[in-house]
């Protein structure tokens, strides 16, 4: 194997993969596995706490469960997905594996993905699942009826007589479930009541479409509210569109609860910065800034499995049972909270925390993987507490106009994980962002994934 600290990726060599030559250290820093020979992989890469992009070109089958941080498989050729095969992956959005694939008992279990090609499916082979785009091709196998409720599409294309995509949901479609390449006609035939489309589920409209009086506009995947509160009306406006929602801008907006009628499970970017209470459930955000929120709820923001950066300039209260298993969460900012409790478990990429105010923390930072740096004047806290959390103390915040990252983390604390063996090898640090090295490879999915 070879590891590139720089751009924490790992790349494997041959056909077999043994998680027991690569040292514990790396396992805990590569964020990107790349094996062009791996035929099949094990429950092992489970033991890679901080990997998101596994490029796998050859690999046939997989398990991938537990892989909490996991965001993108990229295995074109993998067509056996045994059971437990992608259980409790949270983060991941893309999956893309073979057309072909066959899902066997209990292989999708807890998991969002953006897009899935089912062609053979076992009974009880998915569990808890949701999908933004779902296929069933003209010759798909589905064995047996699934239980109700356990996957849910937000877009189908069944492209079989009967439509066999009924045994997957147990002939209760999701009633905001969109059908492309049929007709509301042909639903009806079948007792569905769903909206249709003739064109395909990978159609894209990018003209501006203006709603409910001027108030809310929608343009290439952007919701624009200007309203200060949401109507009745808004709500059906917004419930009518067809696009993928993947941002949502509402400047004037004072109560996130109008909201609620939206399904966020793949909306990525928020702006909400004037709302004052707050009751969502974002899983696929990454940033979120909430300057006018004072107060919050115990567990309130628990389980946003994508948020990376959180700021919260005016929150005056105890952080009470919050920010736990936010896999991905780098970069908060919480400059009036007095104290942490029970918080921040699970934040394998946690490295920079800014808390003017904190003067305590209890039964916190639990299962940490790397040191962080805090910011936090007012603490006094013990040195074998502070050695147990990996908490590095620092003296001075980091400024607005870095661009922040791990990289950035270990230049200005050499006390990190691998520190030391990095500056050993030589290495030229930089502040970088792990996600640009892969654009090309996730503008390539359009075209993998047969976009039209």
């Amino acid at each position: 194997f070879k590891f590139e600290p720089q751009t924490r990726k790992l790349f494997l060599y041959g056909q077999q993969f043994n998680v027991n030559l690569i040292p514990q250290s790396i396992r805990l820093l590569a964020e990107f596995i790349i094996g062009n020979d791996i035929k099949v992989l094990g429950s092992q890469i489970s033991q890679f706490k901080r990997l998101k992009y596994l490029i796998l070109p050859n690999a046939e089958a997989l398990e991938c469960s537990q892989s909490h941080c996991l965001f993108m498989i990229y295995a074109p050729k993998a067509n056996i997905l045994y059971s437990q095969c992608f259980r409790n992956c949270r983060s991941l959005r893309y999956l893309c594996i073979s057309a072909k694939a066959k899902f066997y008992k209990q292989s999708c279990v807890d998991m969002s993905v953006k897009l899935l090609k089912i062609y053979e499916v076992d009974q009880d082979a998915f569990s808890s699942v949701i999908i933004q785009r779902a296929i069933v091709y003209q010759d798909s196998k589905i064995q047996a009826d699934m239980p109700v409720d356990q996957l849910k599409a937000m877009k189908i294309q069944d492209e079989t007589e009967d439509l066999l995509c009924r045994k997957l949901f147990g002939y209760v479609i999701w009633e905001p479930s969109i059908f492309y390449k049929a007709t509301e006609e042909k639903l009806l035939k079948f007792g569905l009541h769903n909206r249709a489309f003739e064109h395909s589920i990978f159609h894209k409209e990018n003209k501006r479409t203006i709603l409910a009086e001027n108030e809310v506009e929608y343009c290439a995947g952007t919701l624009t509210i200007h309203a200060q509160n949401l109507s009745e009306k808004h709500q059906n406006a917004i419930n009518q569109l067809e696009g993928d929602i993947d941002e949502i801008v509402a400047l004037n907006l004072k109560n996130a609860e109008c909201l609620q009628f939206i399904n966020f499970e793949f909306v990525e970017r928020i702006r909400i910065p004037n709302v004052k209470n707050f009751q969502l459930y974002l899983p696929s955000v990454q940033t979120l800034e909430l300057t006018s929120l004072k107060k919050i709820q115990k567990c309130q923001f628990n389980e946003f499995y994508l948020l990376k950066s959180v700021m919260l300039p005016n929150l005056e209260c105890n952080l009470n049972e919050n920010f736990n298993q936010c896999y991905n969460l780098q970069i908060v900012k919480i400059p009036k909270v007095p104290k942490i409790i029970k918080s921040f478990k699970l934040s394998y990429n946690l490295f920079y925390i800014e808390a003017d105010a904190l003067s305590s923390i209890q039964n916190s930072f639990l299962d940490q993987i790397a040191r962080f740096s805090l910011f936090a004047p007012l603490l006094t806290i013990d040195a074998h507490l502070q050695q147990k959390l990996k908490i590095v103390l620092v003296q001075s915040k980091a400024s607005d106009k870095t661009k922040l990252s791990p990289n950035f983390f270990i230049k200005r604390n050499r006390q990190l994980t691998l520190a030391t063996t990095l500056h050993n090898l030589q290495t030229k640090y930089c502040i970088y962002l792990t996600n640009e090295k892969l654009q090309s490879i996730l503008k390539g999915f359009d075209f993998e994934f047969g976009a039209e």
